[in-house]
């Protein structure tokens, strides 16, 4: 009876602290928000491509987050809180060519998360791969 109890709780365990990724796309407040969970996870993110070239790419959750971010007061309250709610696009010179022109339009994205710039005792700079992106579609 002890061992029957002992492999249902460790049943539990293993099968309950499973990450499934989800069904269809996130948006992003969702992969924001769930980055720990999802990570090393390839998954569909929808939302709203901003400049992206250099050392800035990043989906945002609406348009005028993007457009405050791109053209905006960098020392504004605003600017502030769009960088706060988006998610970065890690930086590769093939996936921005193939960007370049959904910038500032609707798109879905599918990629691996990564949380590593998430964490407590890491900072990261300039393009930070929140996402590791492999394709891009306008939607």
């Amino acid at each position: 009876m002890l061992r029957a109890m002992a492999s249902c709780v460790a049943s539990l365990v293993l099968f309950g602290c499973t990450q499934v990724p989800p069904d269809g796309p996130i948006s992003v407040q969702e992969a924001i928000e769930r980055i720990h969970q999802l990570d090393g996870q390839t998954v569909e993110v929808h939302g709203w491509l901003g400049h992206c070239a250099g050392y800035d790419c990043a989906l945002y959750i609406s348009k005028d987050d993007a457009e405050t971010v791109a053209y905006g007061d960098w020392e504004s309250d605003q600017w502030l809180e769009a960088m706060d709610r988006r998610l970065s696009i890690g930086a590769n010179k093939s996936f921005d060519h193939r960007a370049a022109p959904f910038q500032f339009q609707r798109v879905a994205i599918k990629g691996k998360i990564d949380a590593t710039c998430r964490g407590m005792f890491y900072v990261c700079t300039d393009r930070v791969p929140d996402i590791v992106p492999h394709s891009i579609a306008e939607i």
